[in-house]
């Protein structure tokens, strides 16, 4: 989990950035929903981390 927090700056804002800057051509369709894809994922690893720990707490 500190690994994916570590990897948050590095990675949500540049692929968000990426999604915008790319020029809305068919051809950079797939380059804009891989980056968009991959830029939340640092953020979805820290809630499945989480989620367990939340679930089963005692």
């Amino acid at each position: 989990m500190w690994t994916a927090a570590r990897a948050i700056p590095y990675m949500t804002p540049p692929g968000l950035f990426v999604t915008r800057v790319l020029p809305w051509r068919s051809r950079r369709t797939a380059a804009r929903r891989r980056a968009a894809a991959f830029a939340p994922l640092p953020h979805a690893a820290i809630a499945a981390d989480l989620l367990p720990l939340l679930i089963f707490r005692h």
